[in-house]
C-alpha cells in the first residue's frame, strides 16, 4: 500500500474488559493513518470514545462546501444545509444553527455561527465563513475544524445534535476525503454531505 492510499484508511483500537462471562467494550480509538509520521515512533494520549455500532442512524446530515487559498492561507467554509435532524423537543421540529470553530495547538482561535433557522428538520443555512489558518504548514497540518449543529432550546440553552470534524482529528471517511481534496487542490471548491456524529464528552452551550 503506497502513502497516497492511506488517506482514507483508519486504525481502530478497541479496549475491552475481559471477564469470565463476556468481553465488555470499554471504548475505542480511531486513528487516521495519514496523520501518523511513518519515520518516527508515534506516541500520544487519546481519549477513549464510546463504541457505537451505528452512531449516525438518527443524527442527520450536513452539507458543506470548502475552498483553501494557498497564497493567503484562507479557508472558506460554506454551510449549505442539513437534513433529517433529530427533533429536540416534544412540540415540533428544532430551531437550529451551526457553529464553526477553528482549533490549533489545542486552542480555539476563532468561532463563527450561522443564524437560527426555525422549526424544520431540513434547515437551509447558506452562510459562508472565512478563516486564516496560520503562516506555517505545520500549523495547517494540525488544524481542526469543528462544525456542530445545535438546537436552540427556550429553557435549557442550546443542545448539540451532531458534529462534523475536518482536518486534524477527523475519523470519518467523508471527513478525511473532503479535507484531503481541499488541502491538495488549492483554489477549488469541494461540496460534500457528511453524517453528523455524536459529540464526545462535550458540554452543550
Amino acid at each position: 500500500m503506497n502513502w497516497e492510499m492511506l488517506e482514507n484508511h483508519m486504525l481502530r483500537i478497541c479496549v475491552q474488559n475481559q471477564n469470565r462471562f463476556k468481553n465488555e467494550d470499554m471504548g475505542e480509538i480511531l486513528l487516521p493513518l495519514m496523520r501518523l509520521d511513518v519515520d518516527v515512533d508515534n506516541r500520544m494520549w487519546k481519549d477513549l470514545r464510546k463504541k457505537c455500532q451505528n452512531p449516525t442512524q438518527e443524527s442527520g446530515y450536513l452539507q458543506l462546501r470548502t475552498r483553501f487559498t494557498k497564497q493567503t492561507k484562507k479557508l472558506t467554509i460554506l454551510v449549505i444545509k442539513a437534513q433529517d435532524l433529530l427533533r429536540s423537543s416534544l412540540i415540533g421540529p428544532p430551531d437550529t444553527f451551526v457553529r464553526v470553530e477553528v482549533i490549533q495547538n489545542e486552542k480555539r482561535i476563532d468561532r463563527k455561527a450561522t443564524k437560527i433557522v426555525k422549526r424544520t428538520k431540513d434547515p437551509l443555512y447558506k452562510e459562508a465563513f472565512s478563516f486564516t489558518l496560520g503562516v506555517s504548514l505545520e500549523e495547517i497540518k494540525y488544524t481542526t475544524i469543528e462544525i456542530t449543529v445545535y438546537a436552540k432550546e427556550k429553557l435549557f440553552g442550546s443542545a448539540a445534535l451532531g458534529q462534523v470534524i475536518l482536518g486534524y482529528g477527523s475519523t470519518e471517511e467523508s471527513e478525511l476525503r473532503h479535507w484531503s481534496l481541499t488541502m491538495r487542490e488549492y483554489g477549488k471548491e469541494f461540496t460534500k454531505w457528511h453524517s453528523l456524529m455524536p459529540l464526545q464528552d462535550k458540554d452543550s452551550s
